[in-house]
């Protein structure tokens, strides 16, 4: 599978402030091992009880995830993506003739 980022895409998130992410989810977490160090990666599963989740990346051949660090606690999900912005050539919107938005 090809990642769900390009290089040069933007990622909006939302906070997660103790919300526990879904499967499925696009988040931002802190790498466990690497302080300061933030992955993209996928919830693959949550352990709601424990307050563990499992990273998985789109790019299973390339991707550094929770099949080698493991879970990583809830507490290092920074946030959940929301929108995605992909690389290209900007594109011109008219929505009012007399006026161009960018």
């Amino acid at each position: 599978m090809e990642p769900e980022l390009q290089e040069g895409s933007w990622a909006l998130l939302i906070p997660t402030r103790g919300r526990m992410p879904q499967v499925g989810d696009v988040v931002v977490a802190e790498h466990p091992h690497r302080g300061g160090f933030e992955l993209l990666k996928r919830v693959a599963a949550v352990s709601s009880r424990r307050r563990l989740v499992w990273l998985a990346g789109d790019n299973r051949e390339e991707s550094t995830d929770s099949e080698e660090f493991g879970p990583v606690g809830a507490d290092r999900v920074v946030g959940r993506v929301v929108l995605r912005l992909r690389p290209g050539p900007p594109r011109v919107v008219r929505r009012d003739p007399t006026r161009l938005w960018i």
